[in-house]
């Protein structure tokens, strides 16, 4: 089971990962704000109060302009071509222009 905004494209979570706040999603373990990092060479969130508390970057969480600003610019080329599955084609998401991207596929 899942949660799932009812705009078309949008976020989804499952039903035991908790809702994000303004926008941005907060840290499974206590709620607190996340940053992005790496951890063993793959991307992940890592909590703000307790960097031991990491979760995996999910192709739904890039849907969320606030989060998507979090990661720097290269980062999110790597990210890109991680999400990207073969035979689809990446549309890049303008600043303040919604616009469908690699990520809403």
């Amino acid at each position: 089971f899942y949660w799932a905004c009812v705009e078309k494209d949008c976020y989804r979570r499952g039903v035991d990962q908790p809702c994000p706040i303004n926008g941005l999603i907060v840290c499974h373990n206590c709620g607190g704000a996340v940053e992005f990092g790496e951890w063993g060479g793959k991307p992940v969130w890592r909590c703000r109060n307790n960097p031991r508390h990491r979760q995996r970057i999910g192709r739904t969480h890039l849907r969320l302009p606030k989060m998507r600003a979090l990661v720097p610019i290269l980062d999110l080329k790597k990210l890109e071509k991680l999400f990207t599955e073969p035979g689809t084609v990446s549309v890049r998401m303008e600043a303040n222009v919604k616009q469908q991207t690699l990520f809403d596929l």
